[in-house]
């Protein structure tokens, strides 16, 4: 395959959401009559392709906008990379917490969300197949792409993507997302028609520069409903177009429920020895965590040489996936000029004696040793 020959075909996999119409090159459809984990239909869409002789593999969320070369930069990079898996969105944190390497016109990065992949046939045998049927017999097929990332960086591998990013998401509503815009791409550059498209949705004004302007808007009852949606694109490219048997990949038979307790990954966020007062912090796990309401753990905040000592209760506190992540609240009474320069120490997980909290992975694992750190 070359960049001038490839030609895409879509799988549409259907999660009893509403009918999307309009697209073209449409190969296979896969409807659901009842709610599938978002890892689930992934893995559906992949295996389809694996087994219809696909050389490229990708997936694409339905929420998304897209610049009209995301596929063709995205299949460059998978020629260019073939060990490692492309990714045309560059979610905020990632550019700020994931970059390896930054090259003229792409990132090497350890981490990456699972709204676009692009990898090879063979990697998907070999690599991306493997971790899933592991994640599908633990049941956290939910938190699919947190499981390829671990193995990601497990692995010294990388996760490619152009820059800036081709793909901007644009969901509201979804797993994790709770009814506001999350996972955004900061280096995704609107055009005016992309403005236009969205300028009337409240929840995406944040997308939009201040500086724009635009001149034409679409009347409400012309623009989209915009959601959440488990619907994916799986494109590849097929020149034999005759189904062979079903993928086969040794050593899944094996496979034994998830024992491991998570851990700590690297060091808090922000890497620096000074925090302001308001500024998020964030402890970034091995694996996803337990992350309903009421918290499962204990979180203190106690600044040194002061009367300052904050749980749980009294902290902004937000758990999603792989991280952990807490402000101090300048404005419920704290002095301000008492605490500026002083020490301040963490510690997260079971907090006192007479405890019963921990930190839990998604599997009920629990972690052994508090997350301390100053």
């Amino acid at each position: 395959m070359s960049l001038q020959s490839h030609t895409e075909d879509l799988v549409l996999v259907q999660d009893t959401g509403p009918e999307f119409q309009g697209f073209k090159n449409v190969v296979h459809t896969i409807k659901h009559t009842s709610h599938k984990s978002i890892g689930k239909s992934v893995m559906e869409g992949y295996d389809w392709l694996y087994n219809n002789d696909y050389d490229i593999i990708c997936n694409l969320d339905s929420d998304v906008l897209v610049k009209e070369n995301w596929l063709t930069e995205s299949i460059r990079l998978v020629e260019q990379y073939p060990t490692e898996i492309v990714s045309a969105f560059n979610e905020v944190n990632h550019l700020k917490h994931c970059v390896v390497k930054e090259l003229d016109n792409h990132y090497l990065k350890n981490c990456g969300g699972g709204i676009h992949y692009c990898f090879t046939r063979e990697l998907y045998k070999t690599f991306v197949r493997p971790i899933l049927a592991k994640i599908e017999v633990n049941g956290d097929l939910n938190y699919w792409d947190a499981g390829i990332v671990e193995r990601v960086q497990a692995k010294g591998k990388y996760i490619i993507s152009p820059k800036p990013s081709l793909i901007q998401h644009i969901g509201v509503k979804g797993f994790t997302s709770k009814g506001a815009l999350w996972q955004i791409a900061s280096d995704y550059v609107l055009s005016d028609e992309e403005i236009t498209l969205i300028i009337d949705i409240p929840e995406l004004s944040v997308l939009i520069p201040k500086q724009k302007t635009v001149s034409q808007q679409l009347k409400n009852a012309d623009l989209p409903t915009i959601k959440k949606s488990d619907l994916f694109a799986a494109i590849g490219n097929n020149r034999n177009y005759t189904p062979p048997p079903d993928i086969d990949i040794p050593g899944l038979s094996h496979l034994i429920p998830d024992r491991t307790p998570p851990k700590q990954y690297n060091h808090s966020l922000p890497l620096r020895d000074t925090v302001l007062l308001g500024e998020e912090l964030v402890v970034v796990f091995t694996e996803p965590l337990r992350c309903e309401k009421p918290f499962t753990f204990d979180l203190q905040v106690i600044i040194e040489g002061t009367n300052y000592r904050f749980d749980r209760e009294e902290l902004q506190v937000v758990c999603e996936g792989r991280k952990v992540g807490f402000q101090i609240d300048p404005t419920v009474g704290i002095d301000v000029e008492q605490v500026m320069g002083k020490t301040f120490t963490v510690e997260i997980g079971k907090v006192g004696v007479d405890s019963l909290s921990n930190i839990f992975d998604a599997n009920g694992n629990a972690i052994e040793n508090n997350v301390k750190f100053s």
